[in-house]
């Protein structure tokens, strides 16, 4: 099985990556490859179980879209085809339709996911995540610590990774 990280060098923000390392501890056939930016993703030529991209700066968000921007249509044809994506913190903010600021600036993103994220640069929240995952055998506790400048509105409700007890989902 292999898993993709991409662009470790800026969606690194709070140690992400280590979120692959762990599965690879727990999964030693796991094999990942990192593909930095500028530079065409794997899962576009190859089999990859999993695609994985972590928090960025908003600088390091716009390097990502920008990189992955020329690949739109693909990455669709492969999010449509099943292709598992995981995007941690603010790394789904780059697959929707863009980022507005209080700092008067604003990107657009690939538009792959509904919404649009709203930061407010100078009102970090800080707070913890506790919830479950549904596997097979039963649920799974799932905790969490969510660092951010925004939040996303416009995307539907439902479908989501985690069941949240407590905490901002």
């Amino acid at each position: 099985m292999k898993a993709e990280i991409l662009f470790p060098e800026v969606c690194n923000l709070y140690a992400d990556v280590q979120n692959i390392r762990y599965l690879q501890c727990c999964c030693p056939e796991l094999e990942t490859v990192e593909t930095p930016l500028h530079t065409r993703p794997a899962f576009l030529d190859e089999e990859v179980a999993l695609v994985y991209m972590g928090s960025a700066t908003e600088k390091g968000l716009m390097l990502a879209v920008e990189t992955l921007l020329p690949f739109k249509d693909e990455i669709q044809a492969k999010i449509d085809g099943g292709q598992l994506i995981l995007l941690t913190g603010n790394a789904m903010d780059a697959f929707s339709q863009g980022v507005d600021s209080d700092g008067a600036w604003h990107f657009d993103g690939l538009g792959l996911l509904p919404g649009r994220a709203q930061y407010t640069m100078m009102k970090r929240q800080n707070s913890f995540f506790l919830g479950t995952f549904d596997t097979v055998s039963g649920p799974l506790d799932i905790v969490g610590f969510k660092s951010l400048f925004g939040h996303t509105y416009g995307a539907p409700e439902g479908n989501a990774l985690f069941n949240t007890i407590r905490g901002t989902g």
